[in-house]
């Protein structure tokens, strides 16, 4: 999450917002992509060594609950930036960088 953030924020020019967005989207599409790489694998495998690859453990709604532990990571790393950026904002407003 941190480097699709930081790479958004100098090599794309993106402001804070913007983004922590592209990082959370980028986290979320990576979920979604590994989810549907494992559903395509069983398919290719028996289902004893899809299920012993998967670990679901007869859990139906595995995928998902994989991508909303994805996203609630991904919304709490947001958060904790945005809220490093807001401090270094204060701290540079009340002690300036010497220039």
């Amino acid at each position: 999450m941190v480097p699709l953030y930081e790479i958004a924020r100098d090599r794309g020019a993106l402001d804070r917002r913007w983004a922590s967005g592209f990082a959370l989207s980028s986290v979320m599409a990576i979920s979604g992509l590994y989810e549907m790489f494992e559903w395509g694998l069983t398919l290719v495998l028996s289902p004893e060594q899809a299920e012993a690859y998967n670990g679901q453990q007869g859990d139906f709604w595995d995928a998902q609950k994989d991508m909303a532990l994805a996203l609630s990571g991904a919304l709490i790393a947001v958060w904790v930036l945005l809220l490093r950026s807001k401090r270094d904002r204060v701290a540079e407003r009340h002690f300036p960088p010497d220039g």
